[in-house]
């Protein structure tokens, strides 16, 4: 039973790693926009910055799947401001949460089971 359960835990995985659905994008975007704004209205430094971060995020390019994205952010954008970094660490956390949280599900049933 045991193995079974490690199994189907083991396909789901690969399954959800492989395929992005329509509602995962839309979450990891809300989750994005969610965010606050890291600069106040008259920190034209940390706007600055937070432009140079966006321009970043846009020349990543495309993965297939979140964590490869995650990852390659992760790697690449990089500010020295702390609130800038905040934000990017949040995109991040964005799009890693739905993995971390199938892994910790995973981890439990294999514990239980």
């Amino acid at each position: 039973m045991k193995v079974l359960l490690i199994c189907i835990a083991g396909l789901l995985l690969l399954c959800s790693v492989n395929a992005i659905s329509d509602q995962e994008i839309a979450d990891k975007d809300a989750c994005i926009k969610s965010l606050p704004n890291p600069c106040q209205d008259s920190d034209t430094a940390c706007k600055t910055e937070l432009n140079k971060v966006t321009t970043c995020f846009k020349a990543v390019g495309q993965y297939p799947t979140f964590k490869e994205l995650a990852d390659k952010v992760k790697s690449t954008c990089k500010s020295d401001n702390s609130q800038v970094q905040k934000q990017i660490d949040g995109v991040v956390s964005c799009l890693s949460s739905s993995i971390i949280v199938f892994y910790f599900l995973a981890a439990i049933l294999a514990f239980i089971f």
